[in-house]
């Protein structure tokens, strides 16, 4: 019996003596009375009316026998079975919009439903924590993932542990340091030269340095790395984003961005790249966070005033106090994840909103009115963050900066 099965199984449990959960062609579930031989679109319990998912899970084929009967097949664990695998995943037909899951929820839980074949997503930081879960989940729903890793090494380890789950998914990795705007360039042209389709961009690398750093670029380390190379990423691959249908950029910030002290009458190049003597690296890290919020508000300003694009940014908190090595230069921090550890996210668990907001149904967004989620709730960001002035000046004075950093750069939206 195959595990989709088993869950059906729990499932029917629910129906009265007699019954059977039926789906139409049309996805649209109804229940067959074997003792009266009458059937009915409510379940004979709730009274709900049920309507499933347009795909079916990655690895699952519906077949027609001869005779008419129809089998859904698991090519990935080579079973079949008579019953639809999209029943375990119904859902209430006037609540289809809602997600059912909890802060517990992981990134597989929330798309576990779902066919990712024939996607592309990049995923920055994809060799450890958040994003290492984040790649696991997409390639394991199908998707074709290439992980952005400034060590090819590290990033090869992932990679194989990864395979070694599973060997039927699509990986690649890629080199990607953000320290240097150089790495950043020659990744873009490798994607651009190969014309692969980008469906996702991930943005989730961010480093805590505590000690004041240059970048090879000659610019602050964190400043760098957290904001400016991601933003200018994102601006190389938004033409191929663009041209994509319903095409996702999503950036992990974090809560810390209420912190930032950015505003939009004194802000500048210096006030952003700030120098050995001004440097405090709370500050400064809180100041990136704030940066990747305003990246996402400003440049979803862009899209909405162009007609007929489709492409969306959404920002996100994946929760607090995760198992990354992300604040371990901090004696603080590790002092603290001693005691906290039991009571914060996982890297799965902090995966799952990341994951949802690059792979939802559009319609989801509908009725959406924010671009920040914490945890898998919509949120309000900061002012600052809501400041549209505030980010349309740092879009320029991006830009500014990168122009005086770079041999090129294509002015799109």
């Amino acid at each position: 019996m195959s595990q989709i099965d088993s869950i059906l199984n729990v499932i029917d449990d629910d129906l009265p003596e007699g019954w059977e959960e039926r789906v139409t062609p049309y996805g649209k579930v109804y229940y067959a009375n074997h003792v009266t031989r009458s059937t009915q679109w409510e379940h004979p319990v709730t009274g709900e009316q049920k309507i499933l998912s347009g795909e079916l899970p990655y690895g699952w084929e519906r077949k027609v026998q001869e005779d008419g009967t129809i089998v859904f097949v698991d090519q990935i664990n080579n079973v079949s079975s008579y019953t639809d695998p999209r029943l375990a995943f119904a859902r209430n037909e006037n609540q289809m919009k809602t997600f059912y899951f909890d802060e517990n929820s992981t990134a597989l839980d929330l798309i576990k439903n779902r066919d990712l074949s024939g996607k592309f997503a990049i995923v920055v930081g994809a060799n450890r924590g958040v994003g290492y879960e984040i790649t696991r989940a997409l390639a394991f729903q199908g998707c074709y993932v290439i992980m952005a890793c400034r060590n090819t090494v590290l990033g090869q380890t992932a990679y194989d542990h990864l395979c070694q789950e599973r060997n039927d998914i699509i990986l690649e990795v890629m080199e990607l340091k953000l320290e240097s705007l150089m790495s950043v360039k020659e990744f873009c042209d490798k994607i651009v030269s190969r014309n692969i389709p980008v469906n996702m961009l991930i943005l989730n690398a961010a480093i805590l340095e505590i000690n004041y750093q240059l970048s090879e670029n000659n610019l602050e380390l964190m400043f760098q790395v957290n904001y400016l190379a991601q933003f200018y990423l994102s601006r190389l691959l938004l033409q191929k984003l663009i041209n994509i249908d319903d095409a996702r950029i999503v950036v992990l910030s974090c809560e810390s961005h209420r912190g930032g002290n950015l505003s939009r009458t004194d802000i500048s190049a210096p006030s952003l790249n700030v120098t050995k003597s001004e440097f405090n690296f709370l500050q400064v890290f809180c100041n990136t966070k704030l940066c990747n919020l305003l990246f996402a508000n400003e440049l979803n300003r862009r899209i909405n005033k162009t007609k007929n694009l489709t492409l969306s940014c959404k920002a996100c908190h994946p929760g607090n106090l995760l198992p990354t090595k992300l604040y371990w230069n901090w004696t603080p921090y590790r002092i603290l994840n001693l005691f906290t550890n039991k009571f914060s996210k996982t890297s799965e668990q902090a995966a799952a909103i990341p994951v949802l907001l690059a792979t939802v149904e559009r319609d989801y967004f509908q009725k959406k009115e924010n671009f920040y989620w914490n945890s898998l709730t919509e949120c309000n960001p900061s002012d600052e963050a809501n400041d549209s002035v505030l980010a349309y000046r740092l879009w320029e004075i991006s830009e500014s900066i990168l122009i005086k950093n770079t041999s090129s750069f294509d002015d799109f939206l």
